[in-house]
């Protein structure tokens, strides 16, 4: 379900773990403009992907987060709902941004939904992001299970978030 209403940072917790403007300054270095994102965990850094001429779906839990270019999706066994978001991954995308935990399990849930053929596949034919790879309960251990599935570090000179790529 996605959900509009007047979004505004001010709404938020004071604490902002939003997502750093070095991966905007990367991507407009690095990638092709006006990707097709999909964004896990919604936050002030969302809006910052779209006014750099992105199309971001964020997908997210939690209602106080939620904006514009987000989809409302509960979450079932510690990961966002399977199927809530069939409709996402039946779509090709160019980034992936793993960026927020839905539940206490953290974020290396994922690879619960990961396991799922046409997840892994989605996953695989684009890049992806890992968000606080500097953070030892979420971004690290996430993106040391991705490199041990056999997926490469293609930028992590910002300790806080590393790009990798399938193969």
């Amino acid at each position: 379900m996605r959900v509009h209403h007047n979004w505004h940072p001010d709404n938020l917790p004071i604490v902002d773990y939003s997502l750093d403007r070095a991966v905007i300054d990367w991507l407009q270095e690095f990638m092709e403009p006006h990707l097709d994102i999909v964004e896990f965990g919604s936050g002030t850094g969302t809006p910052r992907l779209t006014s750099a001429g992105h199309k971001v779906v964020s997908i997210e839990h939690d209602p106080k987060w939620v904006q514009k270019e987000s989809i409302l999706v509960p979450v079932e066994n510690g990961w966002y709902s399977h199927d809530h978001l069939k409709p996402i991954i039946q779509k090709s995308c160019d980034l992936i941004i793993v960026d927020g935990t839905p539940t206490i399990g953290g974020r290396d849930l994922i690879f619960d939904w990961y396991k799922i053929p046409e997840v892994k596949s989605w996953f695989q034919k684009a890049t992806v992001i890992i968000d606080d790879t500097d953070s030892e309960l979420n971004g690290k251990p996430v993106l040391e299970k991705f490199v041990a599935l056999g997926w490469k570090i293609i930028f992590d000179e910002n300790p806080r978030w590393t790009v990798i790529q399938w193969g």
